[in-house]
């Protein structure tokens, strides 16, 4: 689970992922 939360870090750093919504930050 330790994969989901460096996801999580990444979609808060990058604002990209934010407007693909790959994560749901």
């Amino acid at each position: 689970m330790e994969k989901e939360r460096e996801r999580e870090a990444e979609c808060v750093i990058s604002t990209f992922a934010k407007l693909s919504k790959i994560c749901s930050c």
